[in-house]
């Protein structure tokens, strides 16, 4: 990406994106919603592909924002995938609307505290910040509105596919990676 500079190449192996897709396909099930497309960049290995790929999904439903009142309305979609805060905002407002509950979002953006209310309420299920690359084609770190001690800046392992060391031990806030 020449979003933050002069684009870097970066190399994966066929063995490494299949394995990395294979590991992320354990998240979801039921169905699931593309409100466009995202199937570029990290977002490949991190949401289309583990959802196309994961033996779990019964069905798939790509649409573009401005269906998304008909979509909700016809689909009970249990994972979706919105890149920014204001289309998180914007679907939770058209979702309260009607009778479905139990979607679980995504974004690849900190969750606000605000949006802590929107699972408490019972209609979202949860909400999951993705945190990784395009170096790393993938989430490192998650964060949930769902963990017991929720905080917008506090990210977690999933597990130890990436074999993540901390190694500035200065700073006491970084621990809740660990």
């Amino acid at each position: 990406s020449g979003t933050t500079g002069t684009p870097k190449i970066v190399y994966h192996t066929h063995q490494f994106i299949f394995a990395l897709v294979m590991r992320n396909a354990k998240m979801f099930d039921g169905v699931i919603g593309q409100a466009f497309n995202l199937s570029h960049g990290s977002s490949l290995a991190t949401f289309f592909l583990p959802t196309l790929f994961s033996r779990e999904v019964s069905e798939y439903i790509n649409f573009t924002l401005d269906h998304t009142s008909s979509v909700i309305e016809n689909h009970k979609i249990d994972h979706l995938m919105l890149p920014y805060p204001d289309m998180i905002e914007v679907l939770v407002e058209e979702y309260n609307t009607h009778p479905h509950s139990g979607i679980t979002l995504y974004s690849l953006t900190y969750i606000r505290d605000e949006w802590k209310d929107y699972t408490q309420k019972g209609k979202i299920k949860d909400i999951i910040s993705f945190f990784g690359s395009n170096e790393t084609s993938g989430p490192t770190l998650i964060n949930k509105v769902s963990y017991d001690d929720f905080n917008r800046q506090r990210y977690r392992k999933i597990d130890d596919f990436y074999g993540l060391e901390l190694r500035n031990h200065q700073s006491g806030r970084y621990r809740d990676w660990e």
